[in-house]
């Protein structure tokens, strides 16, 4: 009957070195295994660093260098997507960058108004993809609502009201002024809130900066536009005990708010609609304009 010897794959073939006693030869046979993996463990970073380059290199050529604007590029960046690959037996994971193709309709040429709260990282998003078409409106309700977290009760009604009328005020200029002066007020006693209401505060007058009439101004002065659809999409995941994947979780999002797209109403001032587009073209194109238009 014949014998099957069972064959172990990436063994160490045993050292044979005459004249050496054997606990030595075991211990260099131990040492051989473990030059043998270290290489290994060497070729795979190796090979997994070179996989890297060549995908951001894809990447680049197609959506243009991370951060930075590409009028021309065919794709956006889309963060990273998780990946695995094999390399020399071994698996590995790995974070793949994506992109996805550009959308016409987001190009926003002749500018485009971009509502958002205080998120750096949004902004930054914002600007990646839009480039110097996005003009952008802080939100005044998050605003105020950072600011007041710095402060105590016995300060946060006077603080409010000087914010709210700061806000209301139809000339640029004039409602910059007030909340520098606010800031300067606030900076002895809570310079938290000083700093605070300083980050991004010419944004939160943009839509005044516009020139927009009071109806229209109002309606985009925050993100309470898309807040009511946000909530909806809260109502319909709520149920959600347990989140499989990351398709699972746009799958409820997109269905949450298709079901909010039901409710909504036109937008208050939407006849004055064209003014802002306007303003947006001449807020974009003029010089004079442009180091307004780039506020970080």
């Amino acid at each position: 009957m014949p014998v099957y010897h069972k064959t172990v794959k990436n063994q160490t073939p045993p050292v044979d070195l005459p004249g050496l006693p054997d606990r030595v030869q075991v211990s260099l046979q131990e040492v051989l295994g473990s030059v043998k993996d270290g290489l290994l463990a060497f070729s795979v970073a190796v090979g997994l660093e070179v996989l890297k380059a060549f995908m951001e290199a894809e990447v680049t050529e197609i959506a243009g260098p991370k951060g930075k604007h590409n009028p021309n590029r065919r794709a956006v960046r889309h963060g990273t997507e998780k990946g695995s690959v094999v390399l020399w037996g071994r698996g590995c994971c790995l974070q793949v960058p994506a992109y996805r193709p550009r959308d016409p309709r987001l190009e926003g040429k002749g500018g485009i108004l971009v509502a958002i709260d205080g998120s750096k990282a949004l902004r930054l998003a914002v600007k990646e993809v839009f480039g110097e078409q996005a003009v952008v409106q802080r939100c005044q309700v998050h605003k105020k609502r950072n600011v007041l977290e710095h402060l105590p009760k016995e300060a946060q009604g006077w603080v409010g009201k000087k914010l709210t009328q700061a806000w209301a005020e139809k000339d640029y200029r004039k409602a910059l002024t007030e909340l520098s002066r606010l800031a300067t007020l606030l900076e002895e006693k809570y310079p938290g809130a000083a700093r605070s209401l300083r980050e991004g505060l010419e944004e939160t007058l943009t839509v005044v900066r516009l020139g927009l009439p009071e109806t229209l101004r109002k309606s985009l002065r925050s993100t309470n536009v898309i807040e009511t659809a946000f909530d909806k999409v809260r109502v319909v995941t709520r149920n959600v005990k347990r989140w499989r994947n990351g398709m699972q979780v746009l799958r409820w999002a997109a269905a949450g708010l298709l079901q909010a797209e039901k409710g909504f109403q036109r937008l208050k001032g939407y006849r004055e609609l064209p003014l802002l587009a306007e303003a947006l073209l001449k807020a974009t194109t003029a010089p004079e304009n442009s180091m307004m238009v780039k506020t970080a």
